[in-house]
């Protein structure tokens, strides 16, 4: 609605908004989208669910998505084991029998990243609505990502 107005520094954007930001319940669509945009990835996260089995049953899990998190935003509840990480040494180069030759990959789970990109949604949504953000902000807002 506008009703932000940004200041001179970091300290007067949160100051000068009138509105309130909530999670407001997601339809069917939007846990649909996030499923869809998910990458072809046979790898597991600690869950052992994949992305591409996640897509390949998005009809049957997505109205389950769509109740639990419409719950997670309700509540202000993020279970414990969506926080969860499967964590890989991924090698860069070198010796494979030096340890500093390797990398950490985080595999997270496809139920976690649908979750966090709904939220993510949100978020932007109402900093962009909001005019909350430095006008020299680029970096993490997804209309502005180039992938």
């Amino acid at each position: 609605n506008g009703n932000c107005k940004v200041g001179k520094t970091t300290f007067n954007y949160i100051n000068k908004c009138k509105s309130v930001f909530y999670f407001y319940p997601v339809a069917i669509e939007s846990v649909i989208t996030s499923i869809n945009v998910l990458k072809n990835k046979k790898s597991e996260g600690y869950d052992g669910i994949s992305n591409n089995f996640v897509k390949s049953v998005k009809k049957t899990i997505a109205p389950i998505l769509l109740y639990l998190i419409n719950s997670f935003f309700a509540t202000g509840y993020f279970p414990e084991a969506l926080k969860t990480v499967k964590v890989i040494p991924l090698f860069k180069n070198g010796s494979k029998d030096d340890p500093n030759n390797y990398r950490p990959l985080a595999l997270i789970s496809p139920l976690s990243k649908i979750y966090e990109q709904i939220m993510i949604e949100q978020i932007n949504s109402y900093l962009k609505i909001n005019k909350l953000l430095y006008r020299y902000q680029f970096g993490y807002l997804i209309w502005l990502m180039v992938i």
